[in-house]
């Protein structure tokens, strides 16, 4: 085959790598419900992200179609857009933009860069909210930065359309990555866009800290913490981070929805104050403990729903490989 690119040469005759018209160069990633490879579209002759559901039951198609509908629908120069939903040979996959680059959290960088890509992550995230569409894992693994210095929002495979203004319920089961939930995610309660602020807040956090806001044995245990208790201040772990970063994660990770930042559009600006030197306008409340009856809800939505935890990833994300599309 003509004009291959080298990295495509040696799979190209081999059948077990194509798939319909693509060839599958090299797997980045593996989840519990699939995996994504670098490949090369034969037909407009560029490498692409194929992303393929493994073994799907019929409300994983379903929330596998809900992504790539969204995604084909956010049009924002800091999301990846689909090429394509298809299905061959028994196997269902999305092609999209592949993104080569490095998570946000281990970007060799200053934290005044990172709150660059960060501050373009929330506008891409309110991009996402003014479209209907919640996100629900915003975390720092899935924030891409290329080597050409431009941040991508990925992995819309949780998120959920809502109506502006209303919320949504978790009903069936918790989704997301629970250090980086918020406290009614975490319960299986109701989610709206603030729902997302904090796990801005979160990321921002493990930017800032180089540690993630909880810790646990087990999922379970970091999802108490989560609902009951506060991170340690980030200027505890941290002393060089200044109190107006520190301020702008305490509000945004608040317990109560109310206390935070009442946007991602919102929380983007607090990063453009800090950076052009003006003051933050957000002042972070003190922690308010979660009602033992809230404690005892989210031990009866963890015991039903616990074959949800495959979503999960306990504990810090591992380092990506070098060329990382959407997991």
């Amino acid at each position: 085959m003509p004009d291959l690119p080298p990295d495509v040469q040696p799979v190209a005759d081999d059948p077990t790598r194509r798939l319909g018209r693509y060839i599958m160069v090299r797997r980045l990633g593996k989840g519990g419900q699939g995996e994504v490879w670098r490949a090369w579209d034969t037909l407009l002759a560029r490498a692409v992200a194929v992303k393929i559901l493994r073994d799907p039951d019929p409300e994983d198609l379903v929330r596998f179609q809900r992504e790539a509908n969204i995604l084909a629908n956010l049009h924002h120069t800091n999301i990846a857009p689909v090429f394509a939903l298809e299905h061959e040979a028994g196997r269902h996959f999305i092609a999209m933009e592949l993104v080569d680059g490095e998570t946000i959290d281990v970007l060799n960088a200053p934290l005044a860069k990172k709150l660059e890509h960060l501050r373009d992550g929330a506008r891409a995230l309110d991009f996402a909210h003014k479209k209907g569409i919640i996100h629900r894992d915003v975390k720092p693994s899935n924030m891409m930065v290329t080597p050409a210095g431009r941040l991508f929002l990925m992995d819309f495979g949780v998120a959920r359309p809502v109506k502006r203004g209303a919320t949504i319920t978790a009903t069936d089961f918790i989704v997301g990555t629970p250090a980086y939930m918020a406290p009614e995610q975490a319960r299986g309660g109701r989610v709206d866009e603030r729902t997302d602020v904090y796990s801005l807040g979160a990321t921002l956090y493990r930017l800032a800290t180089h540690s993630d806001p909880f810790y646990g044995d087990d999922p379970m245990q970091v999802l108490l913490k989560v609902s009951q208790e506060g991170p340690p201040r980030p200027r505890t772990l941290e002393p060089s981070i200044p109190k107006a970063v520190e301020d702008i994660i305490r509000v945004a990770m608040s317990k109560e929805p109310e206390a935070r930042h009442a946007s991602a559009a919102e929380f983007a600006e607090e990063i453009d104050r800090f950076l052009s030197g003006k003051k933050v306008r957000a002042a972070p409340r003190d922690p308010i403990r979660i009602p033992q009856g809230a404690i005892m809800a989210l031990f009866a939505v963890v015991a039903v729903t616990s074959v949800a935890w495959a979503l999960f990833r306990p504990g810090p994300d591992p380092a990506p490989p070098p060329a990382v599309a959407p997991g």
